[in-house]
């Protein structure tokens, strides 16, 4: 549920959200995922983690990191697309252990390509870089084995240019410490220039 974060115990995040058509594909497999059990797959919205950060960035940042990230995929005519899916650890400093589960992104193949979309003045807030970024349909904790579900029917293959970058405030909610269960709030979206015009 996107909803505002009133709890001063919260973790931020920069976030890559895809064009809403592309989020509708998205939330029909993460539907098929929670029809196998996979009950963390309404737990995070449906957006890929760039990083953790100790701050919110300001605009002339989430402008300038738009800018490098379609830059980076101009190698690719101006499309993101996605692989997977992965299991990722989630590197968030909550108290429960987690992981992602998700469609990798193909904007870098390399690590140190990757963090330099980070804008130099928004550096001292990186707290964690996730690499390869992934859109999240699932998150899962300890005691859940993705080995042990059955696959779904599919898994799609996306490939989108419109996508907008924006900061997210992540809080958990008070239930049992097996529950995957948070409030989040997305900023203001900033989106990636058009391919054309870079």
């Amino acid at each position: 549920m996107d909803t505002h974060c009133k709890n001063k115990a919260i973790t931020r995040f920069i976030i890559l959200v895809p064009h809403r058509d592309t989020v509708r594909i998205l939330d029909e497999y993460r539907k098929k995922l929670f029809g196998i059990g996979f009950n963390g797959a309404y737990s995070f919205p449906s957006s890929a983690v760039l990083a953790e950060v100790s701050q919110p960035f300001g605009r002339d940042e989430l402008k300038e990191l738009a800018t490098n990230i379609r830059r980076l995929t101009l190698k690719n005519d101006g499309k993101i697309q996605t692989t997977g899916p992965i299991a990722l650890s989630f590197p968030i400093s909550l108290t429960m252990e987690a992981s992602f589960f998700g469609l990798p992104l193909a904007i870098s193949p390399l690590k140190e390509e990757f963090q330099e979309i980070i804008p130099p003045t928004a550096a001292k807030k990186i707290i964690n870089i996730t690499f390869p970024p992934a859109l999240c349909v699932a998150l899962t904790n300890s005691s859940f084995n993705t080995k042990e579900k059955t696959n779904p029917p599919y898994t799609p293959t996306l490939s989108f240019r419109a996508a907008f970058v924006a900061n997210l405030s992540l809080r958990p909610l008070r239930v049992p410490e097996d529950v995957l269960s948070f409030q989040w709030r997305i900023g203001t979206p900033t989106w990636l220039p058009s391919p054309a015009r870079s």
